[in-house]
């Protein structure tokens, strides 16, 4: 009479395929949601942009930034808090005539790498991922700083031309190098 049941190899086989497409899934998995928060990334400073318009419309001049370039989330990598260039209003005038709460970079805010590269200055492990703005009433910048897969060609319009593959930027004509 013959045994009934599966032997070892058979056993460590099937366990090696589903071990096998288990990961596989993981991978698409967490591709797909750094995809999708770089495509909210590019959306949110469009939006911001097109606010920017209605309010240079309405008001003949860009919100001013001032003495520094205002940052969404903290801690503020380009200005310090104590400088008041962060918080929820991060961009002056805006909130509540134009929109009602600014946009946040959808996360994470903490840089390990990119494409196996830093920005310089960039510390990995630091909260430097972020939106920024600034203006000087005549000229602005809003820019999407370390978006997750910089190389990515469906956004090459947004590419900062100052910054090639660590941010990602709309502007005035004046203030592409900033």
């Amino acid at each position: 009479m013959a045994k009934k049941g599966f032997t070892i190899f058979e056993l460590l086989v099937v366990l090696a395929i589903i071990g096998t497409l288990a990961a596989i899934v993981l991978v698409n998995i967490a591709n797909a949601r750094s995809r999708a928060r770089d495509a909210r990334r590019a959306s949110d400073i469009k939006e911001i942009s097109n606010v920017i318009g209605i309010y240079h419309a309405s008001n003949g001049s860009y919100p001013s930034s001032g003495s520094c370039s205002y940052t969404s989330g903290t801690p503020n990598i380009w200005a310090g808090p104590a400088a008041g260039c962060t918080g929820s209003n991060w961009i002056p005038g805006i909130v509540p005539a134009y929109m009602s709460e600014l946009p946040d970079d959808p996360g994470p805010t903490t840089v390990t790498s990119m494409n196996g590269l830093l920005p310089p200055g960039t510390v990995p492990g630091n909260n430097d991922r972020g939106y920024l703005y600034w203006s000087n009433g005549v000229d602005y910048k809003i820019m999407a700083h370390i978006p997750e897969n910089c190389s990515e060609s469906t956004y090459k319009t947004l590419v900062d031309p100052t910054r090639v593959c660590w941010a990602w930027s709309i502007y005035s004509s004046g203030a592409i190098n900033r």
